[in-house]
């Protein structure tokens, strides 16, 4: 019964995910390779020559692989014009979707989720809508295999739950080497099913959206920007009246926070498995780097024009850091916070216009933008009146962006 598969299933798990923690930590390209690259099954079932030479296996996938197969089979058995065949194509559908959910339990956030507040579509690591709407689909549809699983994950000791901590945590690079290779299975098994059953419609954009999802999330985690980067930026000095020639600190610190993710790329080998190339990593580590230096420059509440230039200046230095690390084929972007950077120089008058038009920032990052203008555009003497009229004007605007976003 398809109960009894889910089982099989986590229980597979459990041993292939294990297997590569063990084999990640010997550092061994060799050993590794070994358990992640089995021969690849022909439509029929059977070991064949792989279809693809970068096909990846783990023992969960070569599980259902033969369930599926086992599903083929009943289709043939029944034959296309019988009513119950639909019901088959859905089991054969479900044994996938399990398959993916899985993946996405083990690595993932589930958090994220069930989350009410926009996180779950906010930020590095964030979950599309397409990907979540998904997800619900396969939730509900499957909830009666599912729920044990997720229930065991949840458990301490020994068993799925304690291999999880073990894979995800920061000693082991928060299972970025297991979730690529977890990934790659999920991509070639959805290329096999295609041509195993041609009314499976199995989306490869929702398998490159769980990629970003999880690897996103694996690499934000190493790099671990947010706790540091923010802090750092805000606390300099941006009320200047020269810019000078030499970038600030934390420009040079981040710089070596790169330096130390391609070693750690190097070190574990995650390049180029399946879809996942090396290029993919790095914007995501990027896109991390992005996120907490835009959240540093908002949080600065007094900036002259020349603090805006010393911003451009740091931004300048910390890309070109970035170019001296990463694959040559790299090509670092940083529009997300050039954009902030330059928003300094909109007119009081077209702000609302810019916060419509710029819905890639957060509410509070706008917010405190408008207060760093109107206080940048400030007269150095004002009478009372004036002071009153400016506060109006202020509290105007952000009632109006609040209104509009």
């Amino acid at each position: 019964t398809f109960r009894e598969l889910s089982s099989t299933l986590s229980a597979a798990a459990e041993t292939t995910t294990t297997t590569a923690a063990a084999a990640a930590a010997t550092g061994s390209h060799d050993g590794g390779d070994k358990e992640e690259a089995a021969p690849s099954p022909s439509p029929g079932g059977e070991a064949g020559a792989a279809d693809d030479g970068a096909a990846v296996f783990t023992s969960s996938s070569v599980k259902v692989l033969k369930s599926m197969e086992r599903y083929i089979y009943l289709m043939k058995v029944m034959g296309e014009g019988e009513s119950k065949s639909s019901k088959v194509v859905e089991g054969f559908g479900q044994l996938f979707d399990l398959y993916f959910w899985h993946i996405f339990q083990f690595f993932g956030n589930i958090d994220m989720l069930y989350a009410r507040d926009g996180s779950a579509t906010d930020g590095t690591g964030a979950l599309t809508l397409r990907l979540k709407k998904n997800l619900d689909r396969i939730s509900r549809t499957t909830s009666y295999a599912i729920g044990a699983y997720v229930d065991a994950t949840e458990q301490p000791g020994e068993g799925v739950g304690g291999s999880k901590r073990a894979i995800l945590s920061s000693g082991n690079m928060y299972g970025l080497r297991e979730s690529t290779v977890a990934l790659a299975s999920l991509s070639h098994i959805a290329r096999l099913s295609a041509g195993l059953q041609k009314d499976l419609q199995i989306s490869t954009a929702l398998i490159a959206d769980l990629q970003e999802h999880i690897c996103s999330l694996s690499v934000k985690n190493i790099m671990s920007l947010s706790k540091w980067v923010p802090d750092e930026v805000a606390h300099c000095d941006w009320a200047i009246k020269d810019v000078g020639m030499q970038q600030h600190e934390w420009v040079d610190r981040l710089n070596g926070q790169f330096y130390q993710f391609q070693l750690k790329l190097d070190a574990i080998g995650v390049v180029a498995k399946g879809d996942l190339s090396e290029n993919l990593l790095w914007t995501y580590a990027l896109s991390a780097a992005n996120e907490a230096i835009l959240e540093g420059f908002s949080r600065v509440k007094k900036c002259t024009i020349e603090g805006r230039a010393a911003m451009s200046l740091d931004l300048q230095m910390f890309t070109a850091g970035v170019k001296r690390f990463s694959p040559k084929s790299f090509e670092p972007d940083v529009r997300l916070v050039d954009g902030y950077i330059k928003a300094f120089y909109v007119p009081e008058s077209d702000l609302l216009h810019w916060a419509m038009t710029h819905r890639e920032y957060k509410k509070d990052q706008i917010l405190r933008l408008v207060h760093c203008i109107f206080d940048a555009n400030k007269p150095s003497s004002l009478k009372p009146l004036e002071i009153q009229k400016k506060k109006k004007q202020l509290k105007e605007l952000e009632t109006a962006i609040l209104n509009e976003l």
